[in-house]
């Protein structure tokens, strides 16, 4: 299955994604290059966010309160699903039934 075009900055956004992998989770990039190439792009998106959560929280001494945290986290919270509740909007039939085809005739879920 071929993968699907993504705008420039959606490739733009996975390769920083890749990149950040790379520089601060080695291990994790290494066991990201063992999958097929069009699953990892998703991987290190993943890796990223969990990232971008984890600094929100663990970012010591710098002067930021509990209160702030939680507020930061209930900003990524509402950006993620802002962009999932897009995305879902989005998606057509068109879009959903190849990729149910491409399951079921390879047996992938």
């Amino acid at each position: 299955m071929n993968p699907r075009p993504v705008s420039a900055t959606v490739a733009c956004g996975y390769r920083r994604a890749a990149a950040l992998t790379a520089e601060h989770g080695r291990t994790y990039h290494l066991a990201a290059s063992l999958l097929p190439r069009d699953s990892r792009g998703a991987v290190y998106a993943l890796y990223g966010f969990a990232r971008f959560v984890d600094d929100i929280v663990d970012t010591p001494g710098d002067g930021v309160t509990d209160s702030a945290r939680l507020t930061e986290l209930d900003h990524a919270e509402t950006l993620l699903l802002s962009h999932l509740r897009q995305r879902l909007e989005q998606i057509e039939t068109t879009d959903i039934v190849p990729d149910r085809l491409h399951r079921a005739a390879f047996k992938t879920e």
